[in-house]
């Protein structure tokens, strides 16, 4: 477990320390009360040593969803957040351990700054003469039965746990201009440099496919060709499509669709954000996606129909699906296998499917509703593969192709070898490098310049990470050649040709900035140090450091 708050503690300080993002929900209405049943009735942990009320659970799980809703313009039952591993349990017990520190500290956010962040926040709001405050009722807090008192309530704590924050992390702000000169001038030194790269494509024509000695790889490599655990399903799918003219329907119905849909491309960014279509063309775009949402909508709410009828028959077997199903004039299919991380052949479908899958077992053969990209899906047990290594004949080719790869890769990289021999001794001689490239018939790429500070560096990423290949650039004194350095498909060699003038321009206009980046990146050390330590006790006897059943098919919001 608390791996996992190390793991998300970035993330949470994001959450409290930086400005919020605002924007505007326009679909997601249909959903409404929030779940407060993490264990079981009445079972909520507690945190140190005081007991969880549901009232509490219920309160602090609304504020997550709006904290998630105004820092990304989503709310966290989305798909981006099912794919981005979001845990809707387990940051409501985060922020109840943080609600619970204001508390004990003593800290009270007063009601004039309150009401200044909701005004900052509900002026985005603002549409044709209606009021900020109005329309986000509205369109946000009604559409998820959420009052303005929920709302306050998190702005209060929201802002309580920034006061929080400054509190557990002061040391950790004291940093001087000239300890942040210091840090600046060696993240933005820059480098000009020259890289070799040898790689396996180069080599390959010089490989031969000897039958001993791929059946040799295959016998030293079995690991690598071995079939994970897999399953098969049977599915019964409901397609977006059948319900693609109700949710016309719907959209038609809407009055204040031309509202909602230019309020969303604003929220994108309108022509910075759709450069590539005219507003029309992106309002239509965006329509489309409401069209299909609302389609899938209706299509769990008839997968949800089946699957509770599914599961109130007894006894309880895996055959119920496919006997409800033809009773229901629905025909079930048979999924290929498919593994933990790659979805069945045929199918779009998203992690949440695989987890599903994987979740079935004799007592619990049936999961349902699980959403698809283009479906909704009502799963149940088939067939269980173990592991297993496959026959040499069954991957033959497969074998002959990683031999032939692995073998050029041996080649480029003694190559490299030899290449960067000859540099050093040569450059030692008082040889040039190009002189040296040219005899060994080699062509440098010359890079642009970079620093440790630079983000992308295309003709290096390549073949190794950016991270790697800086350490190596500046571990290498100017005039000077690595030694070969082994990469994903060869080998390589970087020589450093100098270093840049630094740009003292550049330099006094960045560093007030940044001095506040690396006081707010201290801050955010310690507050991380200080919350994986004290939650780590607090947060003992909670359900999110209890195994607990996947919710699969089912949101916080129903």
């Amino acid at each position: 477990m608390f791996g996992t708050i190390r793991k998300h503690s970035k993330w949470l300080w994001l959450v409290i320390v930086t400005l919020m993002v605002i924007s505007l929900v326009y679909w997601t209405g249909n959903r409404s009360d929030l779940s407060t049943r993490p264990w079981g009735a009445g079972e909520y942990g507690t945190i140190a040593g005081k007991e969880v009320r549901a009232d509490d659970y219920a309160a602090a799980i609304k504020e997550v969803y709006l904290n998630y809703y105004l820092s990304s313009g989503e709310w966290p039952d989305g798909p981006e957040a099912t794919r981005a591993g979001f845990d809707a349990m387990r940051e409501t017990y985060f922020r109840l351990f943080l609600i619970q520190k204001q508390q004990e500290l003593g800290i009270h956010v007063g009601q004039d700054v309150v009401t200044e962040q909701a005004r900052n926040i509900v002026r985005n709001f603002a549409r044709d003469g209606a009021d900020g405050l109005t329309v986000f009722k509205r369109t946000v807090l009604d559409a998820r039965k959420m009052t303005l008192g929920d709302f306050e309530r998190f702005l209060r704590h929201t802002l309580g746990m920034q006061q929080l924050a400054a509190a557990v992390a002061t040391g950790a702000r004291l940093v001087t201009p000239q300890e942040a000169r210091e840090v600046y001038e060696r993240e933005h030194r820059e480098l000009s440099a020259q890289v070799v790269f040898f790689t396996a494509s180069n080599f390959l024509a010089r490989v031969t496919a000897d039958p001993a000695a791929v059946a040799a790889f295959y016998t030293n490599q079995q690991a690598r060709y071995r079939l994970p655990e897999r399953v098969q399903v049977n599915y019964l799918r409901f397609p977006m499509t059948n319900y693609w003219a109700a949710a016309e329907k719907e959209i038609t119905g809407m009055t204040n669709l031309p509202l909602l849909l230019d309020a969303e491309y604003q929220r994108r960014g309108g022509t910075n954000f759709y450069t590539d279509l005219t507003p029309e063309q992106a309002r239509a775009s965006i329509r489309e996606e409401l069209h299909k949402e609302l389609a899938l909508r209706e299509a769990r709410k008839d997968a949800a129909r089946f699957t509770d009828e599914l599961l109130n028959r007894e006894p309880v077997k895996p055959e119920n699906l496919a006997t409800l199903a033809a009773q229901k004039g629905f025909t079930v299919e048979v999924s290929p296998a498919f593994d933990r991380s790659t979805p069945p052949t045929g199918l779009a479908v998203n992690d949440q499917f695989l987890r599903a899958a994987f979740s079935l077992r004799a007592d619990e053969p049936f999961y349902g509703p699980v959403p698809g990209e283009d479906a909704m899906y009502v799963i149940g047990q088939h067939k269980q593969l173990p592991s297993e290594v496959p026959p040499f004949e069954a991957v033959r080719e497969r074998v002959e192709q990683d031999h032939r790869f692995f073998e050029a890769v041996r080649l480029a990289r003694a190559e490299a070898q030899t290449f960067a021999a000859t540099v050093t001794n040569g450059l030692a001689a008082g040889k040039t490098f190009a002189e040296l490239a040219t005899a060994a018939g080699v062509a440098p790429t010359l890079l642009p310049p970079f620093s440790l500070n630079t983000r992308a560096l295309p003709e290096v990423e390549n073949h190794m990470s950016l991270q790697q290949f800086k350490q190596i650039a500046f571990t290498t004194g100017p005039g000077q050649a690595s030694p070969s350095i082994p990469t994903m498909d060869g080998g390589m060699l970087v020589y450093v040709q100098s270093v840049l003038p630094f740009d003292e321009q550049k330099a006094e206009r960045e560093l007030p900035d940044f001095l506040k980046l690396l006081q707010q990146a201290r801050q955010s050390e310690a507050f991380q140090a200080w919350f994986g330590q004290e939650a780590q006790l607090a947060l003992a006897n909670t359900p999110i450091n209890r195994p607990r059943q996947p919710e699969v098919g089912t949101t916080p919001l129903n």
